[in-house]
């Protein structure tokens, strides 16, 4: 069964609203304070006490789903936060039910004009309320117009024009405050959206800088970075790390003979295959040319270098194809490991070179 989307709200949107949340309470808080006050020497004192429980009750649950709300926006939680804003809407309902029947126990208590007081409160809480809940526009609509509707009925049992003014006043504002509550809504949602198109934008700037454009895998620049504070978590860590450098055979050849697309195509495969060979604690990047490394944490020489004959065997056995043509693909490999005579980045990526110098020397196709 497919879900409805009524109750699923960017996440930023309801975060927004669990923010306004501690003003909305003090508000209720002031506004409850001010009724009970107003209205404590015509309504019996049961009935206040019982409106003030469910006012103090209505105002506990709705701190306790904002701090709910809170939590799973943090974790990610969509099923829950969709389900803790179902309960958000309920509890505007609840909130209007509460206001309402104390409207109207005033209104039975206390002798005309008491019910403008209830009318000015009320109108007073759906006005801050657009400031408040207008982040989920759905939300307060519905709760504007179970605050305002029974009002205007309540107004409208009153056979004088003054309460009919009041009426029709109340009828123009409906559309003026609806119409600021969609332009704070829509403020908010773009906002929203600039900013994760911004952040999105900075993620990729920041992706493009440490990638290598042709592979995709890391480039030179993050290599060199990264590899050193690696390095210095393997000496506290008492870890070995090992470097392979690897270097693709007769490269030139392959261009000449095949052109330079079919060069790329060899890159891009074997970036690729190479990739699915090395662990998430790896460190893969493309040093420059038809040139890689792959360093290896927590990997002993003796391990690197079988790791190094199987990257060598696979590449060897793997057929490259361009344009259905195929070509004789073959890689070179240089290994090193950090020891007592090599304790740095840098001393590390020359003997691996070195090893990859000899490899070279020794017919290629090899692992030194």
């Amino acid at each position: 069964m497919k879900k409805s989307v009524f109750f699923t709200y960017h996440p930023k949107v309801v975060e927004s609203m669990v923010r306004e949340t501690p003003k909305t309470i003090l508000g209720l808080v002031v506004l409850s304070v001010i009724f009970f006050l107003i209205y404590k020497d015509y309504i019996p004192n049961k009935l206040l006490l019982t409106w003030g429980i469910l006012q103090s009750i209505f105002i506990y649950l709705r701190h306790l789903n904002a701090k709910t709300l809170g939590i799973y926006i943090k974790e990610g939680n969509t099923e829950k936060i969709r389900f803790h804003v179902k309960l958000f809407f309920a509890l505007l309902v609840y909130s209007a039910f509460v206001w309402n029947i104390g409207a109207f126990v005033g209104v039975v208590y206390a002798s005309s004009p008491y019910e403008y007081i209830s009318f000015v409160l009320i109108m007073g809480l759906i006005t801050a309320g657009a400031l408040s809940l207008s982040s989920i526009l759905s939300a307060y609509v519905m709760y504007f117009l179970l605050m305002l509707l029974p009002q205007l009925f309540l107004l409208s049992q009153y056979s004088d024009s003054v309460h009919h003014a009041i009426i029709l006043l109340a009828i123009i504002y409906i559309p003026t405050i609806l119409l600021l509550a969609k332009s704070i809504n829509k403020n908010l949602v773009n906002h929203i959206e600039d900013n994760e198109a911004l952040a999105n934008s900075v993620d990729a700037l920041h992706k493009l800088s440490i990638t290598d454009g042709l592979t995709q895998v890391y480039n030179r620049h993050y290599f060199f970075e990264t590899a050193k504070h690696m390095i210095e978590l393997s000496k506290r860590e008492n870890k070995v790390v090992s470097l392979l450098m690897l270097d693709i055979d007769h490269f030139k050849e392959i261009n000449d003979t095949y052109g330079h697309q079919a060069g790329d195509t060899v890159l891009v495969t074997l970036a690729q295959e190479v990739q699915k060979m090395t662990r998430q604690s790896d460190l893969f990047s493309r040093i420059g040319g038809e040139e890689f490394s792959v360093l290896l944490y927590d990997t002993p020489l003796e391990d690197a270098k079988i790791v190094a004959q199987k990257v060598c065997n696979t590449v060897a056995a793997y057929d490259f194809f361009y344009k259905e043509q195929l070509i004789d693909v073959t890689v070179s490999i240089g290994v090193a490991s950090i020891d007592k005579s090599v304790d740095s980045l840098d001393e590390l990526y020359f003997h691996a070179d070195q090893r990859l110098y000899d490899a070279k020397e020794c017919g290629r196709n090899c692992v030194r």
